[in-house]
């Protein structure tokens, strides 16, 4: 007698053992014994795609990664929640992709360094402390991309260091929910494409002993550092800043004659107390195109009376600057305008200045309207809220308008301007606009070179209509009322290091 049954049975055995090395292992590491491993390296050669090691109290080295995770199955590297676990030296993550490292305590001989093919890779709830604790800059061009450092604390600890605390490049990296403080040198230099910086706050920085031009976000092309374009920095904080005078920036861009550093949308950010100008967009020899600058509060606090500017373009074509707040810079001057293309909807005030204001402020519709107004301030200098009675509250302008030429439904919406909205890049979400004074969708594409916008859902619209910002990338409301405000909604930012325990 044949029994048929025995190949469909091997076939069921092999694919349970299959399953069964497919698993995920939760390994533990205890560094005086009575887990899987003593040292975190161990765990990390023994660990592939899915395991876990989680690591018990106790200070331990750091470790070379020799695997990747996968899509939806990382490698992780966690502390024992509850647990003090101290990483006292390096971690390399070179060419290595979907690792996962959270909730470690580092020393300032401890950093985490990847190149350009470090992939996918998330570092977050960490406290952290050293001169630079997360770098790719291999020099490839690109660098390592869609890695995410979030919701770190950063005490770099030492101002006579020059080096910045974040140093990468890459595309579609996203850097959100830290606080940077105590350095001499940048929060961020970072270069790449879809590049996202939202909700981090920056801050006392001196940069007298390292005499470091100190920024938030640095970016300094030339050679084959990646130009830092189509990328959205979103309410965001940096106070208190000095050095060697006038060169604290929030963000300052140059190009050194390397490619465009192209639509950068630099929104709902709030600078307070810096020494020097709180947005540069280009220099001598450089090419920064298409910056979009709104609803931003610079209040830069004139500390160097020749460099308090609010916002600066040079050699930077197309630039548009709307909805800003310019509190307390440098009294009639706006700032150097090279390639500035149009500005309107900005409040200019310094305390103690009745007088007129330069040009290309003077030339905006709403100067006359706006200019000297105390914006009121509910809860200044810790945030650049409003006061209910401000005059910049419902004073702001629309940012766009519908373009001749759109059919007037669908979801392709031609707009006369695209640069102010991004969809979703690194990993975040679209943009949400309001067109007229009731329709709104959410944006799933966007293609520059026509000023079209792809649509979640059809709206109707007509020529002319205004468009505004209605959510930002994390889906927050930033249009209440019928017209934006000035400035920035910018109050406090999230606290970091929170643990969830669920019982």
């Amino acid at each position: 007698m044949k029994h048929f049954f025995f190949l469909p049975v091997l076939i069921l055995m092999n694919f349970v053992l299959l399953c069964a090395r497919a698993e995920a292992t939760a390994f533990t590491v205890k560094s005086g014994g009575g887990g899987n491993f003593t040292t975190i390296s161990a765990c990390a050669n023994a660990a592939s795609a899915g395991d876990t090691c989680t690591v018990f109290a106790g200070s331990y080295g750091g470790w070379t990664q020799s695997a990747s995770g996968t899509a939806g199955n990382p490698i992780t590297f966690q502390a024992n929640p509850g647990d003090s676990v101290t990483i006292t030296s390096g971690i390399t993550m070179s060419s290595r992709s979907y690792i996962t490292i959270h909730g470690f305590i580092f020393t300032s001989n401890a950093h985490i360094v990847g190149n350009g093919s470090t992939q996918h890779c998330i570092i977050d709830s960490n406290t952290m402390a050293g001169t630079q604790v997360f770098q790719i800059k291999d020099g490839l061009g690109n660098g390592g991309s869609d890695n995410i450092f979030s919701n770190n604390t950063v005490n770099v600890g030492s101002i006579s260091s020059s080096t910045p605390a974040v140093y990468v490049y890459g595309d579609r990296n996203r850097f959100e929910n830290n606080e940077i403080f105590g350095g001499g040198g940048d929060c961020f230099d970072l270069g790449g494409t879809n590049v996202v910086v939202r909700n981090n706050f920056c801050h006392d920085l001196d940069g007298s002993a390292s005499g470091e031009h100190i920024d938030f976000i640095q970016e300094m092309g030339g050679g084959t550092t990646p130009p830092l374009k189509f990328a959205l920095v979103e309410n965001n904080v940096e106070q208190k800043c000095i050095n060697d005078g006038g060169n604290c920036h929030f963000i300052i861009v140059r190009t050194g004659g390397a490619p465009a550093a192209d639509t950068l949308i630099v929104r709902y950010n709030f600078a307070q107390n810096l020494n020097g100008t709180g947005a540069s967009f280009g220099g001598i020899g450089d090419n920064v195109p298409n910056a979009r600058f709104y609803n931003n509060t610079m209040a830069t606090e004139r500390r160097d009376p020749e460099n308090g500017a609010c916002v600066s373009f040079q050699n930077a074509a197309n630039g548009v600057v709307l909805n800003n707040i310019c509190y307390n810079t440098m009294a009639n001057q706006w700032s150097p305008t090279v390639g500035l293309s149009f500005g309107n909807g900005n409040i200019a005030f310094t305390s103690g200045y009745v007088g007129s204001w330069n040009s290309p402020y003077s030339t905006e519709a709403t100067y006359n309207a706006l200019r000297n107004l105390n914006p009121l301030f509910a809860n200044y200098p810790n945030d650049a809220s409003l006061l209910p009675s401000s005059p910049a509250k419902a004073a702001g302008v629309r940012l766009t308008t519908v373009a001749s030429g759109d059919s007037g439904t669908g979801t392709s919406l031609k707009v006369a301007d695209a640069r102010f909205f991004q969809p979703g890049w690194a990993g975040t979400q679209g943009d949400w606009i309001r067109v007229g004074a009731l329709s709104t969708a959410q944006i799933r594409a966007i293609d520059y070179s026509t000023n079209m916008l792809t649509l979640a859902s059809s709206i109707g619209r007509s020529v002319g209509d205004p468009v505004y910002l209605y959510k930002d990338s994390s889906g927050k409301v930033v249009l209440t009322g019928a017209l934006p405000d000035v400035g920035s909604y910018t109050g406090p930012l999230p606290p970091v290091n929170l643990e969830v325990n669920v019982k």
